[in-house]
């Protein structure tokens, strides 16, 4: 049964009824003095306020208790991208792996210069920049962001084809670079952001695997290609060098609309090993059109100006300032997977090229990107 309050009780008090005999004229008896009711009507009120006390104590205790009872410390948050990163945290994450050659595809003979032609044929020599291997890994929190990438190119002699140039003795050379880039940005106005970032690793020049890596790929993967010993196999040097690689940038990315389908770039970048090897100097303007969430199309121009004081690149002529220009597409394939294709010519390789690839994640491209 359940208790009643103090004031329950008292406002379901009933009246007192006299069921005596009925007491009529004179046999009414005086009334009593009433000298004590006041102390009578002060102790009922005492006892009525402690009541109402308790009441209201009994009712305020357990909503006091269970608003104590949920208020929690709010969790501690990441400080950086870095910690968030170590904490599996909001950052995003983008990882792309890509293909890079210089064996055009038939549709895009055209733009192959003809001493970048196979003697007699309209299509690539396969000579010079021949192939490469790419990876980067993004991760973004806000205007930070962490960008590590790796390059493994493999560079052969050109003239291999008959008739031979008098110059020509089969050499080769592999290229290998690492780099890890910090980038930030700053906000200039409503639309327009200003990017900037520094960064290191290594470069290595030498024999690093490439002979036997496209080799083993023209006999198992489907393509063909040339072999031993019309292949270049005499590497320029006989074994591999490895220096620190320091790399810069910065940039100003700027929306042209409301809808943020259009967004124009101006970026300059470089790569400067600290020893003999490979350093490069970029500037690019490109544009970026994204008619629908699931595409993106890219495409600009350069001016890369490249010097060697390695001997393994002595056999290739890569010193010089050259323009270029590139255009590319995005397509998200399903959710966290996006496939890539982008063609350059000249630039730093001096010669076109395609790329083709996919990212596994989230988040943007690089802002700049430590390698070219």
């Amino acid at each position: 049964m359940r208790a009643m309050s103090p004031l329950v009780k008292a406002s379901t008090i009933r009246p007192f009824r006299h069921h005596g005999p009925k007491i009529e004229g004179n046999d009414v008896p005086p009334a009593p003095e009433r000298h004590s009711d006041s102390s009578g009507r002060v102790k009922a009120g005492v006892c009525l306020g402690l009541s109402v006390v308790g009441v209201v104590a009994g009712l305020t205790g357990p909503a006091q208790a269970q608003v104590q009872v949920q208020v929690q410390a709010p969790p501690e948050q990441p400080h950086s991208l870095r910690d968030s990163i170590a904490s599996g945290g909001s950052a995003e994450k983008r990882f792309t792996l890509s293909h890079v050659n210089d064996s055009m595809p038939g549709l895009l003979n055209p733009i192959v210069p003809a001493n970048d032609r196979a003697p007699g044929m309209t299509r690539a020599d396969d000579d010079g920049w021949t192939a490469e291997l790419r990876q980067e890994f993004v991760a973004t929190q806000g205007a930070d962001q962490w960008v590590m990438a790796t390059r493994y190119s493999m560079l052969t002699q050109r003239g291999a084809w008959e008739p031979l140039s008098p110059e020509y003795r089969s050499l080769r050379t592999d290229l290998l670079e690492i780099g890890l880039q910090r980038n930030w940005k700053q906000p200039l106005g409503e639309h327009t952001n200003l990017v900037y970032g520094v960064g290191g690793g290594v470069q290595s020049l030498g024999p690093l695997g490439g002979h036997w890596l496209q080799q083993s790929f023209h006999i198992h993967g489907g393509f063909g290609g040339r072999l031993d010993p019309v292949l270049q196999h005499v590497y320029s040097t006989d074994s591999p060098t490895v220096y620190p690689l320091l790399s810069a940038g910065a940039g100003i990315y700027q929306r042209l609309d409301m809808d943020g389908q259009w967004t124009a770039k101006g970026t300059v970048g470089a790569t400067l090993p600290i020893g003999p090897g490979l350093s490069t100097a970029r500037v690019e303007a490109g544009l970026e059109y994204r008619p629908w969430s699931r595409v993106t199309f890219d495409a600009g121009v350069n001016v890369s100006a490249v010097h060697s004081n390695h001997r393994a690149l002595d056999f290739m002529d890569v010193n010089g300032v050259r323009p270029g220009a590139y255009v590319g597409a995005e397509v998200k394939v399903v959710h966290g997977i996006n496939a890539f294709a982008r063609v350059e010519t000249q630039g730093v390789r001096s010669e076109p090229v395609y790329m083709i690839g996919f990212s596994i994640g989230g988040g943007p491209r690089p802002w700049l990107n430590p390698l070219w």
